[in-house]
């Protein structure tokens, strides 16, 4: 009967530190997502700077050579301008793949998780079809148990206080 009840509270247990696991592992990944998304911001904000020094630069050599309207630097500025859109969409690109990392991350998690709640409780109920106790009528008033009531806010410890 006391290997019942202890089954029962570590089945409870593990529940309650499956859901925190899971709760935890979600809160990782936002973390990492931000993370993420910061760099991509800041890689953004470099690639822009070069963009601009790169034009700068082209603007400078055209004019240096009495070429400041040719068609020559018109075309390297839109090479440039190119250049940078796909940079853009790359850092897009990754920063979306990594979202979506995450995102499974925590379904696996999550999936671990419940697997391992999911096996408490099968292995609560395969001791109780092993043990001759009629689990309906002992359990019925669980929350109204010695047993649990620290659980559920009772005054009474937990050990000796089932009869």
């Amino acid at each position: 009967m006391v290997a019942t009840a202890i089954a029962a509270v570590g089945t409870l247990f593990s529940i309650s530190q499956s859901r925190k696991a899971a709760k935890a592992g979600a809160a990782a990944a936002d973390k990492q997502q931000k993370q993420q998304e910061l760099r991509a911001a800041r890689s953004r904000r470099q690639a822009f700077r070069e963009l601009q020094i790169s034009r700068s630069r082209a603007k400078a050599s055209a004019a240096a050579m009495g070429a400041g309207g040719s068609s020559a630097l018109a075309g390297g500025l839109a090479s440039l301008s190119s250049q940078y859109g796909s940079a853009l969409g790359y850092s897009g690109a990754m920063t979306g793949l990594s979202r979506e990392i995450s995102e499974l991350g925590v379904r696996q998690q999550t999936a671990l998780s419940k697997a391992r709640m999911g096996s408490a409780i099968a292995g609560f109920g395969m001791q109780a079809a092993g043990s001759n106790v009629d689990f309906g009528e002992k359990f019925s008033g669980l929350g109204e148990s010695a047993l649990f009531n620290p659980l559920f806010g009772g005054k009474k410890g937990l050990i000796g206080s089932y009869v």
